[in-house]
């Protein structure tokens, strides 16, 4: 068995540059499934370790009559409570949310210093502390009183850290969190807001107990609101990053992985031609086909390791910066970047096993020619007889019949080649769609952006609004069959600020029945015609709601009506409100106001917002473009290699180089428009999947937008890319020496 190890790596030595292609798609693929198996853990970790240990809250809700007895509460539902209390300090666009000291729920995390221990202290999340030049130590006024910053720290429930559930968007510089005492909050902090946060201590309680809980609380104490932590924006998306990032993993590896298989057959096709004289030899001595199978899968291991633990080393180096990049959006601790131990067994074991396998099958279905032949090297497929013999007795030119008998010859290799081109061009279209569509809703902001200015929402509702703006009345609830929130919307017949178009055309006479978002109709599938019942997520009632029109709106889940029929649908008289909406700036007493929200920020907060998915756009284009040049690369050169003789041949019949190119290579184009073309309908589907999946994170529904215009470009940039590698791929044809080839 020495023996036949050593030409086991004498194999690998001579053949190296053909299997180079098969350890650079491993590298790839180890990479991609060590770094995003790191990140997603890392990620789902860090989030989890702080909201298991700081105690996250099961749910939320604001009460019109204080609970003045939580301990009974507490003890009937087998549950933790804690009130909320904190005051919004406004300075121009920036707020900085102070929280009173808690100790029971949501409890806060020392990021860096140390905690509060003294009545003149006051703590900042880092994040916002960084973005306005904030150190600890240094001197901050809050409310007309002077703190001292001791240290930074985070809320498990502001992970995320959104100002309002209801805002789609993160701004680390214009909104932070802050804590005090419960001292200095009861001394410096007298208008301030209140809610309650609960854990159920039961890890298994259903949507019965939540039901129970939510009536016995708004029987006694009268719900003004309730958010569980399962609607809760600031939690989910926290606990969803990191399942997304694995996720890829599980949606993308199988097809690469697939693609490497085909590759290493091609690639081990080639060797056993090259192989077939000194594996009739081995079979001479009295080698046993098992051994000499075993021999060639040793060999693919080899190849399979190197490019494996290549990339898994990569993946692991690339982890903190890429964690970094995910984690951009949420507020963190200090991470611990750990190395995923099953990111790496899923990125060594599950291709070594996959490649020795096919590997292993391969060689011995091919060990099945009998030893003679293999000796004399005369051994011939019947595919490939075939394959010599097509159009023998047509009368179509040379190249034609050239090309299409190295089809016949070469099914798999060819299969491999449009494989790897299709998926090639998935990546770069993925990217470049996308990047079309973030630019196309930052371009087209009409329908993104508020007509208004400002946006004023109060903490109640109120009745006959006679100043400056415009009122409306508007509430959130939730679909009973999925329980996602849906906002009804009440505006004026006559309003001076929002008119709706139908996305079918046409306006819309909104004081005349009730109108859908597009965003919600696609989140949801609610059509015209539909009926929807709605769930009041404080009182639990429910309302029916029939869908008069489909509008032309991207942004907002919501329903639009009259503020009439909002009226009459939520139970208020006519004339309630509880929004105004204005140009201008209105005064308002800080007591009757709960937000405000400036449309000339929305912009500036998507351009921020999207920024980490236009880098990783960037990289998902590179991808592509790579393993397109990879597998272009390689197959060109298998194909050289094989047709060798051949090219010497025409070379002596006095074909240029550009000829024999055109005679070899001339198929590899259209098997590259063919992998375009199969791509395109493919990623315009998955994407806009993409994009209606991203409506819950972002708020808003980008449809995918891809002009012709931008096709014909991708394309063109694309088939460059293309054509460059396969003149470069081409360059071997003049090296080939025909007088050395004449006289061997």
């Amino acid at each position: 068995m020495k023996s036949i190890n050593i030409k086991v790596l004498r194999t690998f030595k001579n053949n190296f540059s053909l299997f180079s292609g098969t350890i650079l798609l491993s590298m790839l693929i180890a990479l991609f499934v060590t770094a995003c198996l790191s990140v997603g853990s890392t990620i789902t970790d860090t989030v989890q370790g702080i909201m298991d240990g700081q105690n996250i809250e099961s749910c939320e809700f604001v009460l019109l009559n204080d609970l003045d007895n939580p301990e009974e509460v507490e003890q009937k539902f087998n549950a933790e409570i804690d009130d909320i209390q904190y005051y919004d300090d406004e300075n121009g666009d920036k707020t900085i949310r102070i929280f009173k000291e808690n100790f029971k729920v949501d409890k806060p995390y020392v990021t860096d210093g140390d905690n509060l221990s003294n009545e003149d202290e006051i703590m900042i999340n880092r994040d916002y502390a960084k973005n306005n030049d904030l150190a600890i130590g240094d001197k901050i006024d809050v409310n007309g009183t002077t703190f001292t910053i001791c240290g930074f720290y985070l809320r498990p429930d502001y992970m995320y850290m959104l100002k309002s559930g209801s805002d789609p968007y993160v701004n680390k510089d214009n909104f932070g969190i802050a804590m005090v005492t419960e001292k200095a909050f009861e001394a410096h902090f007298t208008d301030f807001k209140k809610a309650y946060s609960a854990v159920f201590k039961e890890a298994d309680y259903d949507n019965d107990f939540t039901i129970s809980f939510r009536e016995y609380l708004n029987e006694h104490y009268t719900i003004l609101s309730y958010t569980s932590a399962d609607s809760n924006v600031r939690i989910t998306t926290a606990n969803s990053l990191g399942e997304g990032v694995v996720r890829m993993v599980y949606t993308y590896s199988p097809v690469i992985y697939i693609l490497i298989m085909g590759f290493l057959i091609v690639t081990l096709t080639r060797v056993m031609k090259c192989e077939r004289k000194n594996i009739g030899i081995m079979l001479s001595f009295v080698y046993t086909k098992r051994e000499i199978a075993v021999s060639y899968m040793k060999l693919v291991s080899i190849v399979s390791l190197i490019g494996s633990i290549i990339g898994t080393v990569i993946g692991i180096l690339v982890t903190p910066a890429l964690t970094n990049f995910y984690a951009a959006d949420l507020i963190m601790p200090k991470i611990n970047y750990g190395i995923n131990i099953a990111g790496i067994v899923v990125a060594v074991v599950v291709p070594l096993i996959l490649m020795a396998a096919a590997a292993y099958i391969y060689i011995s279905r091919a060990l099945r020619t009998d030893a003679v032949m293999l000796l004399r090297n005369t051994y011939t497929k019947k595919s490939s007889a075939k394959g010599g013999k097509a159009f023998s007795h047509s009368n179509a030119n040379t190249a034609f019949k050239y090309n299409f008998r190295m089809i016949l010859r070469n099914k798999l290799r060819y299969f491999v080649f449009l494989v790897g081109n299709f998926i090639a061009a998935c990546l770069i279209l993925m990217g470049i769609i996308i990047g079309c569509t973030i630019n196309h809703v930052l371009d087209d902001q009409e329908k993104f952006v508020n007509s208004y200015e400002y946006s004023y929402r109060m903490k109640s509702v109120h009745y006959d609004y006679t100043g400056e703006g415009e009122a409306m009345l508007s509430a959130s609830l939730e679909t009973k069959d999925t329980g996602g929130s849906l906002a009804v919307t009440g505006i004026q017949d006559d309003s001076q600020y929002l008119t709706f178009q139908l996305k079918d055309g046409g306006d819309a006479d909104i004081s005349n029945g009730f109108y859908i978002s597009y965003c919600a109709s696609v989140f949801y599938d609610i059509q015209t015609g539909d009926t929807v019942t709605l769930i009041d997520p404080a009182s639990l009632e429910e309302y029916q709601v029939k869908i008069d029109g489909v509008l032309d709106i991207n942004k907002e889940r919501a329903i639009y009506c009259s503020t009439e029929n909002a009226a009459k649908l939520l139970g208020y008289e006519n004339g309630a409100y509880n929004v105004v909406i204005s140009d201008d700036p209105i005064h308002f007493d800080e007591g009757d106001l709960s937000t405000t929200v400036r449309s000339s920020n929305i912009v500036s907060t998507l351009k921020e917002l999207f920024k980490p998915l236009m880098q990783t756009i960037y990289v998902i284009v590179a991808l592509g473009a790579i393993m397109g040049i990879v597998v272009i690369s390689m197959v060109s050169k298998l194909t050289t290699d094989e047709n060798t003789s051949n090219i010497v041949m025409l070379k002596i019949f006095g074909y240029k180089r550009h000829e024999i190119a055109s005679m070899v290579f001339g198929l590899n184009k259209y098997f590259a428009i063919i992998g375009y073309l199969a791509a395109l309908p493919v990623m315009m589907m998955m994407c806009k999947m993409m994009c209606i999946s991203e409506i819950e994170n972002y708020g808003l529904y980008m449809k995918v937008y891809f002009p012709w215009y931008y096709m014909l470009l991708t394309f063109v940039v694309y088939f460059a890319v293309f054509l460059l590698t396969q003149l470069w791929a081409q360059r071997k044809i003049n090296s080939i020496p025909t007088i050395a080839e004449q006289r061997e």
